[in-house]
């Protein structure tokens, strides 16, 4: 009985919803139908489905994305038809698999800036299949191997080589769900013949198969990591959600089957090795279920149950790569509805999170490959090498990986750097402090017998609201280090940065040593601070705009463009570009409680040696982009179509009452074509039909049949020559 009272340390973990702000909001998704989730993520990128060429295309975002989703942003145009799952590579945050119904598998390459133009070819397509493609999933510990589920066949690509690797058949409908063992030996698949199978992919083979739900509706299965057991989900008999879990030892019967509800959404079940967490999510609900799974009875239990406001479209799991273990994000999921996608965390609750608590977060697989395709189509079953997700004990800021295109990677340079981080962590589990930092420890002086001391984390909680606005807008407040002068030095024990006084005593001097300059000089110089001051005043803004209007009166009676000759003809442009070599500003930021410092000083050497410091106070940055905006725009090139502007024609002219228009055009299509007398438009029915209008005959068009053309076939697409006004091309 004491088994049953054992306290987990994940039990109050509880999903955390963030703000609306801090969603990512007006995503077009749609409805796609598929077995796919809909959204995968990696470390670095989360993408998902939009509605955009029939689904065929995929949103792809950084992962820590929010705000509203541009609707010019550019896409992974990826296939002509749905999409209808992808996957990310566990080894290479960029990379990513997508399938569809067109039966086409492409791998695409993501930048690790992320997607800066819209996407259309792919560095490697897979051979086309003569079936749509269900699942495609990477392989879970040698990089390089994509598996491809198409109606009742399994098919294993070496992507790197271009090759076909294994083949294996079974099911007898089609397959609905696909996952890897942790260890990547078998494969287990659910179909729709309601029958669970394991494959081993190396010997083309079903070693194992049951019955699995009773109702033929959808079904997801996944392995739990690298164990003998099974969990999968579908419908009873009497059509009531449940999940079921299976020991490969005793296959052919579930040790445990746990019913939940009659809804219509399957539930998409997504499972965390490390931590044990199951996540339960059903189509159209709004809750997301977390449980816990054990080695004994009750081997299931029910934790906080998280209740949303809006319904689910798919979700997906965070790699482990990516959460913030700082602040006790066990787990991350991201849950895709009809037009966002929200982040949830799940964080176990500490008193602080000023330290790496590392019982939450025990060592998780690296992303590198454990063995070469060779290895592995040979009969390796090498496993991960683990690593700590404590900040401390990592030599990289983050853990995202970005290997480049698939064109320049090679397996050997993997296999060399995995062994290289298993050395070294069989070695120490330290940080260790190379001989740069040792060196210049003992330049300065200073020498630490047990390496270099590494500093606790800061809390997120502690400190934050002993801050004031004061103190915070100080830290941005830059301060200038005086450069000594003959003029003003300042005395032994005084501040050399810009205090009131300093400023007041340097510009004295600098009035009483220069009163025999000329007043030309005083004239030029104070004509060049005001121009290379970042910091100006409303009186120096108003003086510069109108001298920018003038130049861009001049810069529009040209005839050429402003990069063909330079900008200004006047003397005091080339009295300012010859002083500007010896103009010096020194800034630095000041102390978080230093209130003395708040304002910023130009020191101005002039042609004559003498030394002019200034000071003026900060402006704020709106300002200073006023001043770069009125720049930038004086001197843009001006378009006379800016002001063009599109108006529809009169009712008479506009072509009404059209019937039976064809729905079923391609993406690929425009669905349309005119030329200056004609306009093309498809009609749905058998023959493939072209509908011919005329533009003088606009208006309402008579009830009956529309005079077509028939092509004899489905019509793709269709265009009108531009050289023969009555050649039509179908």
């Amino acid at each position: 009985m004491a088994w049953r009272f054992k306290v987990s340390k994940y039990k109050n973990a509880v999903g955390i919803v963030p703000r609306k702000e801090d969603w990512l909001s007006d995503v077009k998704v749609g409805s796609p139908q598929s077995c796919g989730n809909h959204i995968k993520a990696s470390a670095a990128f989360m993408a998902f489905n939009v509605e955009n060429r029939g689904g065929g295309s995929l949103g792809v975002m950084p992962l820590g994305s929010k705000g509203r989703f541009d609707p010019n942003a550019p896409l992974l145009h990826a296939h002509s038809d749905l999409i209808t799952d992808f996957d990310f590579s566990p080894f290479d945050d960029g990379m990513l698999a997508t399938g569809s119904t067109d039966a086409n598998v492409h791998i695409w390459h993501i930048p690790e800036s992320g997607l800066e133009s819209s996407l259309c070819t792919p560095e490697y397509s897979v051979p086309q299949f003569d079936k749509r493609v269900e699942n495609v999933l990477f392989h879970p510990t040698t990089e390089f191997i994509l598996t491809v589920a198409y109606y009742d066949a399994i098919k294993l690509w070496d992507i790197l080589h271009q090759k076909e690797l294994f083949c294996c058949r079974g099911p007898q409908d089609q397959i609905q769900s696909t996952s890897w063992r942790g260890d990547g030996s078998t494969i287990v698949t659910s179909a729709k013949d309601k029958t669970l199978r394991i494959h081993d992919p190396r010997a083309a083979s079903v070693v194992m198969e049951c019955v699995s739900h009773p109702s033929p509706k959808d079904s997801r299965v996944v392995w739990l990591g690298n164990t003998d057991n099974i969990l999968s989900t579908g419908y009873s008999q009497s059509r009531v959600r449940e999940i079921s879990l299976r020991d490969i030892r005793s296959f052919s019967k579930p040790y445990k089957t746990q019913p939940f509800d009659s809804s219509t959404g399957i539930l998409m079940p997504l499972y965390d090795a490390d931590t044990r967490m199951l996540f339960l999510a059903g189509k159209a609900d709004v809750s997301i279920m977390y449980w816990e799974l054990a080695d004994k009875e009750p081997y299931v239990t029910e934790n906080m149950k998280h209740i949303g406001i809006v319904q689910t479209k798919g979700i997906c799991l965070v790699p482990k790569r990516g959460v913030d273990a700082m602040a006790g994000e066990v787990n991350r999921v991201l849950q895709l509805t009809a037009n966002s996608v929200i982040p949830i965390t799940y964080q176990v609750p500490r008193k602080t999170f000023r330290e790496f608590h590392s019982d939450l977060f025990p060592e998780t697989s690296v992303s590198r490959s454990a063995q070469t395709v060779q290895q592995w189509s040979s009969g390796g079953s090498a496993a991960l090498a683990t690593t700590s997700l404590d900040p401390g004990k990592r030599a990289t800021p983050t853990l995202q990986v970005h290997r480049g295109p698939l064109e320049n990677r090679t397996e050997e340079e993997a296999i060399n750097e995995n062994s290289n981080i298993n050395e070294n962590s069989n070695a120490n589990s330290n940080v260790n402090v190379n001989s740069n930092v040792n060196s210049s420890n003992n330049k300065n002086g200073v020498s630490y017998s047990n390496g270099v001391p590494v500093p606790a984390p800061r809390s997120r909680t502690s400190d934050v609201n002993n801050k004031t606005a004061t103190d915070r807008n100080n830290c941005n407040k830059p301060t200038v280090a005086v450069k000594k002068s003959d003029c003003g030095k300042p005395e032994k024990g005084q501040r050399e940065s810009s205090g009131s006084s300093n400023i007041c005593s340097l510009m004295k001097a600098y009035e009483g040593e220069d009163n025999t300059d000329n007043k030309e000089d005083t004239t030029t110089t104070s004509t060049t601070t005001t121009t290379t001051t970042p910091h100006a005043t409303d009186k120096q803004d108003e003086e510069s705009c109108s001298k920018l209007a003038s130049l861009r009166a001049q810069f529009e009676c040209r005839s050429v463009s402003c990069e063909e000759q330079p900008r200004g003809g006047s003397e005091e442009r080339k009295d300012e570009e010859d002083l500007a070599p010896e103009i010096l500003l020194h800034t630095q930021h000041c102390t978080p409680h230093d209130d003395s410092q708040s304002q910023a000083v130009s020191e101005v050497v002039t042609p004559g040696g003498a030394v002019l410091l200034s000071a003026h106070p900060p402006s704020s940055p709106a300002a200073l982009r006023r001043n770069n905006t009125a720049r930038t725009r004086s001197f843009r090139r001006i378009c006379k179509f800016r002001h063009l502007k599109g108006t529809a024609g009169h009712r008479s002219t506009h072509v009404e009452n059209l019937r039976d228009l064809s729905t079923t055009m391609p993406g690929e299509s425009d669905g349309i074509a005119c030329n200056s007398v004609y306009v093309l438009l498809p009609l749905s029915g058998a023959g493939g039909k072209v509908s011919v209008l005329k533009h003088e005959k606009g208006g309402r068009q008579p009830d009956g049949v529309i005079p077509a053309y028939l092509s004899g076939a489905n019509v793709l697409d269709f265009a009108m020559d531009p050289f023969d006004e009555s050649l039509l091309l179908t």
